[in-house]
C-alpha cells in the first residue's frame, strides 16, 4: 500500500532518528561555551536538532526553572531553542521562552559563563527578575503539565515519525 511504512523500515528509521539524536546530543554538550552553531551541527537534521533543544530546555526548566536553564550550558542554545518551539508548532512556549530571553540583564547572552558572570555563581537575582522568570515558569509548567503527555511529546512524536517515514 503506497504511503505505508513497513516495520523494518520504521526500525531502521527509528535507529537513524537516535543514532543523529545521540550525535545531536554529543554535539551539544561540547558546543564551545558562546560559540556559533557548527558545520556539523547544522547537518543534523532540523527536526533532530529541534528536539534535543527542545527536550533539553524541558529538562532544566522541569528541574529548576528559567534560572537553571539559563544557567547550565543548555542556556547557550536559547535562540535553537526558540526555532524549535516554533518548528514543532509550540508557539506558547516560544513566546514564553521569548519572554524570559528578554528579560536578561543587559541583553540575552550566549556564553554561560558570561551568563554566570551576570547572574552569579550560585546566581543571585534580584527581586524583579526572579518574580518575571517565577510567573514565566508557572505558565511553562502549566503548558507541559507532565513528561508523557503533553504538546511538547506529542509535537516531538509527531516530528520523529515524520522524519523515520522519509
Amino acid at each position: 500500500m503506497a504511503g505505508t511504512v513497513s516495520s523494518p523500515d520504521m526500525e531502521q528509521g527509528a535507529a537513524a532518528f537516535r543514532a543523529d539524536f545521540d550525535r545531536a546530543v554529543e554535539l551539544m554538550l561540547e558546543w564551545p561555551d558562546g560559540g556559533e552553531p557548527s558545520a556539523e551541527w547544522l547537518a543534523i537534521p532540523a527536526v533532530v536538532r529541534h528536539a534535543v533543544t527542545t527536550h533539553y530546555a524541558f529538562e532544566d526548566i522541569c528541574n529548576g526553572g528559567l534560572e537553571q536553564y539559563f544557567f547550565n550550558h543548555t542556556g547557550n542554545l536559547a535562540h535553537e531553542t526558540l526555532a524549535g518551539y516554533r518548528a514543532l508548532g509550540l508557539t506558547h512556549m516560544a513566546e514564553l521562552l521569548e519572554r524570559a530571553i528578554a528579560l536578561f540583564p543587559g541583553g540575552y547572552l550566549r556564553s554561560c559563563r558570561a551568563r554566570r558572570r551576570v547572574l552569579g555563581d550560585p546566581p543571585v537575582l534580584s527581586e524583579t527578575l526572579a518574580k518575571q522568570w517565577d510567573e514565566i515558569d508557572s505558565e511553562m509548567f502549566k503548558a507541559l503539565p507532565s513528561a508523557d503527555q503533553n504538546d511538547w511529546s506529542i509535537a516531538v512524536n509527531s516530528a520523529a515519525m515524520k522524519y523515520v517515514q522519509t
